[in-house]
């Protein structure tokens, strides 16, 4: 190599070091303006690993700003310990900005967020927030178009937009919280195959990995779920004897675990008892089995006088690795299982109308 191929050599790897570190170099400044006067005063802050970046509210404005090396979706959080300290002492809530936070795109550039408190904020101005905040629009619109209101049925259509966005655009970073959201049982055991197909289109890395979070519950829902045989169980009911779900064949029947302290269950309570007063005449029942323990037995009672209607309450107070809800590989709270006459599993995580419309399918 010559000399003028040497200066040329030494030049370029100088400007490419340059470019790279440049690059590198370059921060995220994220600003936000906030209306709701809960905010001024408070620290506002994100976590980059062990670091904490903060900065605080001021004339309802606030700025913060750092390095990253890879993009993140990511928490941006208000600090109100002070008022959960207040809420433990003397339950006063007035205080409480809920949600606490705000889930974004961290990445190199300018992202601003506008709204009056984390529940309406517009967060814009980089690639993957635009993006993002470009699909939820659309989102917004088409609710609107078809005039629902039911949170299930909202939560059906947004999967439902999420996986065909997903599909059309597999090599986008932006996809991440879309398949983060794809958690429903219900939703992953109606569309296992087309889920699975994308196993092989998602390139980004985000998207891997939060693919692969996903993956494992499909693996999960198709070890055991829709066309299982439901196991079988006898439990003790609230009024002193034994129930089996054997019961129950020849009708359809909701195996619904919940819990005495469960406000989730609890809320599902209204929706159950529409099911059951439309279809009990019609070959449909429902069991709730509790999972609360053993020395919670007289707060189960209390609840079922309190939430639940005429139909059957058992409860399951057997060490885990026996118990039914292990049978099952129930992990979380409210869950259940549509059982038909035979004995199989033909629906799961039937939750709010969902139930009643997957029964008007199956018994009108």
């Amino acid at each position: 190599m010559n000399k003028t191929s040497i200066k040329k050599f030494i030049f370029s790897s100088v400007l490419l070091c340059f470019v790279v570190n440049t690059y590198a170099q370059e921060q995220f400044t994220i600003t936000g303006e906030f209306k709701d006067p809960k905010f001024e005063g408070s620290e506002i802050f994100i976590f980059l690993g062990k670091e904490k970046i903060k900065t605080y509210v001021k004339n309802g404005q606030f700025s913060l700003s750092g390095m990253v090396n890879e993009l993140m979706y990511t928490y941006l959080n208000v600090n109100q310990d002070s008022l959960y300290e207040r809420l433990h002492e003397d339950n006063d809530t007035s205080r409480l900005l809920l949600p606490g936070n705000v889930m974004f795109f961290l990445e190199n550039g300018h992202i601003k967020m506008d709204g009056n408190n984390f529940n309406d904020v517009i967060i814009s101005g980089t690639k993957n927030n635009d993006e993002y905040h470009k699909f939820k629009r659309n989102v917004s619109k088409q609710v609107e178009a078809r005039n629902i209101s039911s949170k299930e049925d909202m939560k059906n259509l947004q999967d439902s937009l999420s996986l065909v966005y997903i599909e059309q655009n597999p090599a986008s970073t932006a996809i991440a919280p879309l398949l983060a959201s794809l958690f429903s049982t219900y939703f992953i055991s109606k569309n296992i195959d087309r889920l699975e197909s994308l196993s092989n289109k998602i390139t980004s890395e985000i998207g891997k990995r939060y693919y692969a979070a996903l993956t494992s519950k499909i693996q999960r829902i198709k070890s055991f779920g829709v066309g299982s045989n439901a196991p079988l169980f006898t439990l003790k009911s609230d009024k002193g004897f034994d129930l089996s779900l054997s019961d129950y064949k020849g009708e359809y029947v909701l195996v619904e675990f919940w819990a005495h302290y469960c406000g989730p269950c609890i809320s599902q309570v209204p929706y159950l008892k529409d099911a059951f007063h439309a279809y009990k005449d019609k070959g449909f029942n429902i069991v709730q089995i509790s999972v609360d323990n053993a020395k919670d037995h007289n707060k189960w009672l209390k609840a079922i006088q309190r939430h639940t209607s005429d139909w059957d309450n058992v409860i399951d107070v057997e060490d885990f690795n026996n118990s039914v809800r292990h049978k099952y590989k129930v992990q979380g709270i409210p869950s259940n299982f549509l059982v038909d006459p035979e004995g199989k599993i033909v629906e799961v995580d039937l939750k709010g109308d969902n139930l009643i419309n997957v029964l008007s399918k199956l018994l009108d």
